[in-house]
């Protein structure tokens, strides 16, 4: 009886780490004329609106239609400049410097966090072998992300994103780190 229920071991790893912080911003477009496409970030204009849900200046569409605001999820999805009030979009993509200083911190976004369990079985099969006291047989079972937990890498924050299947897609900014068993065998004496 002992040989069946003794000699075994549990051990595992547990790890939580929080999501990085991201910047919701709009690369490829220079909107406060600094001469860099990559660093403009949007205004918030009403917290309580989707968050899919943005203004863009006509400038960058019609100049001639320049201080009006677009429905950027419509101009991205068929194409229609549907006209919408600033306030009733989340954010807002302005045209001009005078902007600058109302633009939405840096970091502005909590991706989800990751996590990790990592679970180990082992057994212990003593071997009474003469001039050899302390041999035994282990036999050894691993399992990372034994939870199969759908941890997300950094997500699409880019506005002009919207209204196509990447903007802020945690299917495709899933981390590849399926669950997996490792099994092994170890003669000790």
């Amino acid at each position: 009886m002992n040989y069946a229920i003794g000699h075994w071991t549990v051990s595992g790893i547990t790890q939580f780490q929080s999501g990085p912080s991201l910047t919701v911003n709009y690369a490829g477009l220079d909107s406060n004329g600094d001469g860099s496409a990559a660093n403009d970030r949007p205004l918030l204009t009403n917290k309580k609106a989707a968050f899919d849900s943005v203004g863009i200046d006509a400038i960058y569409v019609d100049a001639s239609q320049a201080g009006t605001y677009y429905d950027l999820k419509a101009l991205n999805t068929d194409g229609s400049e549907n006209i919408v009030d600033p306030s009733s979009v989340h954010w807002l993509i302005p045209y001009g410097p005078q902007f600058l200083k109302q633009e939405v911190g840096r970091n502005s976004y909590a991706n989800p966090g990751l996590q990790f369990w990592n679970v180990a079985l082992q057994k212990d099969l003593p071997l009474h072998i003469s001039k050899l006291e302390n041999s035994a047989f282990q036999l050894r079972v691993e399992a990372q992300d034994v939870g199969n937990h759908n941890n997300v890498g950094p997500e699409d924050l880019n506005l002009l994103d919207v209204g196509t299947s990447t903007f802020i897609d945690r299917a495709s900014a899933r981390e590849q780190d399926f669950r997996s068993l490792k099994l092994w065998a170890k003669f000790v004496f």
